[in-house]
């Protein structure tokens, strides 16, 4: 306290101008203004800036004229303050108080800086003067603030300034009688033969040293000495008092020392270097074992590659492109280990020609730090190993788990440095371990074969920890007792450490993960093991979805499985209860087509309306079981929308007149002809809901209607909606969404009065799921019901022409006259064969029929007689109709062959074309679609 009382006073009395300062910087770093903190009363004197007025503000506020000087004072304090602990000085003319001053800018602290203000106006009169007349040289020398002596080479004084009469004590007079060597603590030192030597060779001799004033203190002082005539020797040096400067440098050197930093000092030109006792300490020695420290010798302690690091920053200082030089490097200890630490250093003294004479520096042991931050760049790459390893598996399949689990102890075995990483499973019911999973270094000899069924009792510093969930390391395997049981099961493996973490599903251990040291022991730190036990989460989440995933992939398979039969039940009972139907409507239509009485007619009518009901009900039953299953697909074609609309209601109108309806249908202006859509599907939805409007209406209207929602004419799309009213019974609002499901109809009434199977509605609805739309349904009990839906499609803007129709009956050959045509029919029902016989007989009376049972026989019969048409139904007891349609096609492409099957499954008609058959004709056949088809292809 004294002694900062002491600086203070110091301070406060100077009379020469001082401030102190912290630099301002901006979000770059770069100076853009700096603060007051300190200014003495010597400063305000000269300044007339007053310190309560200036202190903690910036000196742009304080002093704005300084933007207007040509000097940019901000940018040079700002230098010095960001090199730190450095010192410039320089000279200047300012505006705004219009004197000269010499300025030193002293950065004992990065970021601070101290102003020391010499007012040298007189000076640079004097040296102005000076260059006039040679009598105005004397008051310059008495102004210097610096003693001045001039003297001869043996040191008697022919010359002072009052500058050294106050730095010494003694008078002018006096000194003029003294000899310089008089002032000096041991006799002569100060001018020695290397002094003079050194001041004929560089021009001058800068050397530190202490004088004696006239009461006996010690001062200590910085001589700067050179030639003021040289052919007489004289020589004029320049005495300056450095004690407060030397005070600061011993506070740094304990600030240094209480930091335990080395320091070196090394002088280039000798090829040597002076450390301190911390620099020595840091590597295990002391500074007598060290020394003579040469450049060899510290080179030789460093490690090979940071020495060629720190060789190039040493290059690039020398060349002037950074101001010091900074290295993070290891030297080796003298226990062989290696110390990191953190050199930093400066040239202090340049010769003439540039080259570095003496650099000086400082040393912190960085090793501790080191570690840290290589533990911490370890633990980041473990946990980013750890991070894609959980994202990898988030999608695995199943089949790659095993191969995954064996990889992943792989990847983290090698980034642990284990030797051996392995997984057991425990069976708490048989109180056995066993190891599911192994991966070994190189030359580790691999042990997963002889550990299987491992007994509890025989691992019990495993078994007890992981019962509670907790990790189990055993650092020493030589340290358990002799007959410890884990010791008698880990020496045979050379295991040397061993970690496990418990793989703990809930409060339920499933097994372990661990991890051998065989070749030497390994510890873990506590970072480590928490995210080893993250990694035993990663693969109990592996095992818990490759089960989940096993288990729905074999109910997936079940259920696959169950629509198959289900599918194929339902293919096989549609043939069945087709096959039987095709008599019932078959006959039926021929008898129609005879002369009958009005009950026969009226009976005959009941007939077909009846085989027509159940042949819907099938079809409905078939449809629902394809969409459920996913194997109805739609088929997008162009279609004319008009002409599709005017066919459903053509359908329905029967119906419609039945229930005496009045059935229209309207179409917008701006609704588009022709539309991107399936139109058999689209077909079905209208027939579906223009049959139940009509079936639910008696003397009222059914109306379909389509109109324009939103049309984008630049990408030829369009939104249209298609409603289907009727002024009804209604729904009740309880039962709109019961209407929806399959099975269901409003009520068990509805059923007895109107009949159905509650299908259709459900139909729909799943197939405009397909379309990605849905049935919108309002009604009003008793007064009707509106149901509608939205489509998003693709038109065309054209004139409506012709549209092609996929397997459309191509137009009717030009009959060959007066020839008896031959029709082979394949068929291996004697029913289905009697009605399709009789179909054909009523068509024409001018045809042989041929007729075969089987698909050997028509092949026979094809081959005798070469018929002009055969119909071919697809089952066949022997050979099915597809392969007698290969083999005829093989020898005739041009027979026109027609499919006759009950089987209507997903691609039945696709596949039948494709291999070579014209037509397809589904059971039960009618009178109308065999005529068609006959007057076609004869």
């Amino acid at each position: 306290m004294k002694s900062y009382a002491w600086l203070k006073a110091i301070f406060e009395c100077s009379d020469t101008a001082i401030a102190r300062h912290q630099i301002i910087l901006d979000e770059n770093g770069n100076p853009i203004d700096y603060l007051f903190l300190e200014v003495n009363p010597a400063f305000e004197r000269m300044t007339g800036l007053k310190r309560d007025n200036i202190l903690n503000k910036s000196a742009l506020t304080v002093v704005p004229v300084l933007r207007n000087e040509d000097f940019n004072w901000v940018s040079f304090f700002g230098q010095v303050a960001l090199e730190g602990n450095t010192r410039r000085s320089f000279e200047r003319y300012s505006l705004l108080f219009k004197k000269w001053y010499r300025i030193e800018v002293i950065s004992d602290e990065k970021f601070y800086f101290t102003t020391i203000f010499y007012d040298i106006g007189n000076e640079k009169k004097l040296v102005e003067l000076k260059q006039k007349t040679q009598n105005k040289y004397q008051k310059i020398f008495e102004m210097s603030n610096d003693g001045l002596f001039i003297h001869n080479e043996k040191g008697q004084i022919f010359d002072v300034n009052p500058k050294a009469t106050k730095l010494t004590g003694y008078s002018k007079k006096q000194l003029l009688k003294m000899n310089i060597k008089e002032l000096s603590l041991e006799k002569g030192k100060s001018l020695t033969k290397n002094t003079i030597e050194k001041i004929e060779e560089i021009g001058q001799a800068v050397i530190e040293s202490q004088i004696i004033d006239k009461t006996g203190k010690l001062i200590q002082v910085s001589i700067n000495a050179s030639y003021l005539d040289k052919e007489n020797e004289i020589i004029m040096g320049f005495v300056r008092d450095i004690s407060e400067i030397k005070k600061k440098e011993l506070d740094l050197k304990n600030i240094i020392e209480g930091t335990h930093a080395g320091t070196w000092q090394w002088n280039i030109q000798e090829n040597l270097q002076i450390v301190n006792d911390h620099w020595a300490q840091m590597l295990g020695y002391t500074v007598e074992e060290l020394s003579p420290l040469t450049t060899e010798k510290w080179q030789s302690l460093m490690h090979p590659e940071d020495l060629k690091k720190l060789e190039g920053y040493l290059d690039q200082h020398f060349e002037g492109k950074i101001e010091q030089f900074e290295c993070e490097c290891r030297f080796k200890h003298k226990n062989n280990n290696w110390v990191w630490v953190l050199s930093r250093g400066r040239v202090l003294e340049w010769s003439r020609t540039g080259e570095p004479l003496v650099m000086f520096g400082t040393l912190l042991d960085i090793t501790r730090l080191k570690k840290t931050e290589n533990e911490l760049i370890k633990l980041t790459e473990f946990q980013r190993i750890l991070m894609n390893m959980a994202s990898k598996y988030i999608n695995l399949p199943y089949p790659d788990v095993d191969q995954a689990k064996q990889n992943s102890l792989q990847e983290i075995g090698e980034f642990v440095k284990a030797d051996r990483a392995y997984i057991f499973k425990y069976d708490w019911h048989n109180r056995v371990a066993q190891n599911t999973y192994e991966w070994c270094m190189d030359g580790i000899e691999p042990q997963k074969e002889n550990l299987q069924a491992i007994p509890f009792d025989k691992m019990p510093k495993c078994i007890n920890p992981h019962k509670e969930g907790r990790i189990a390391y055993i650092e020493d395997v030589s340290l358990l007792d002799i007959n410890d049981p884990d010791r008698k099961i880990l020496e045979p493996q050379s295991i040397k450490s061993v970690l496990t973490i418990p793989i703990m599903n809930g409060p339920y251990c499933e097994g372990f993960v661990g991890f051998d040291s065989v070749r030497e022991k390994k510890g873990y730190t506590n970072q480590e093991k928490t995210l080893l036990k993250f990694f035993s989460q990663i693969l109990l989440n592996i095992d818990t979805r490759a089960k989940l995933e096993n288990n729905l992939i074999k109910e997936r398979e079940k259920a696959l499985a169950a629509s198959q039969a289900k599918s194929d039940f339902l293919a096989n009972m549609s043939h069945e209860i087709r096959t039987p139907l095709n008599g019932v409507i078959g006959f039926s239509s021929v008898l129609l087509d005879t002369d009958l009485t009005e009950a026969q007619k009226e009976y005959t009518d009941i007939i077909m309306s009846s085989g027509r009901t159940l042949l819907d009900i099938i079809n409905d039953i078939l449809d629902l079981s394809k969409i459920e299953a996913g194997k109805m697909e739609l088929n997008p074609e162009k279609t004319d929308i008009f002409k599709l609309m005017k066919n459903a209601t053509t359908i329905v109108n029967l119906k419609a007149d039945e229930r005496n309806n009045k059935l229209i249908y309207t179409i917008d202006d701006d609704v588009p002809r022709f539309i991107k859509i399936d139109s058999v599907r689209l077909k079905q939805i209208l027939v579906n809901l223009l049959s139940n409007a009509a079936k639910f209406t008696k003397n009222g209207e059914v109306e379909l209607k389509c109109k324009t929602l939103s049309r984008d004419d630049q990408n030829k799309t369009c939104s249209l909606e298609f409603s289907v009213r009727d002024t009804g019974i209604g729904i009740k609002e309880i039962n709109k969404k019961k209407i929806l499901e399959p099975f269901s109809q409003e009520d068990y009434t509805i059923t007895k009065r109107y009949g159905g199977t509650g299908l259709g509605l459900a139909i729909i609805k799943s197939l405009l799921t397909k379309m990605q739309s849905h049935l919108k349904v309002e009604s009003e009990y008793g007064k009707g019901s509106t149901f509608s839906f939205t489509l998003d499609v693709h038109y065309w803007d054209e004139q409506p022409k012709e549209l092609k129709i996929l397997n459309e009956i191509p137009k009717r050959k030009t009959k060959q006259k007066n020839r008896l045509k031959k029709i082979l029919i394949v068929e291996d029902n004697d029913i289905n064969m009697k009605v399709t016989e009789q179909l054909v007989t009523m068509i024409t009376d001018k045809a042989k029929i041929l007729k075969a049972e089987d698909g050997k026989q028509a092949l026979e019969l094809y081959k005798k007689w070469a018929p002009d048409i055969i119909l071919l139904d697809i089952r066949l007891p022997d050979i099915s109709g597809y392969e007698v349609t290969k083999r005829i096609r093989e020898d005739n492409q041009e027979v026109p062959i027609v499919a006759l099957t009950a089987m209507v499954v997903k691609n039945e008609k696709e596949k039948c074309l494709s291999i070579g058959m014209n037509h397809y004709l589904s059971k039960p056949l009618e009178l109308k679609k065999v005529r068609e088809t006959l007057q076609a292809y004869l």
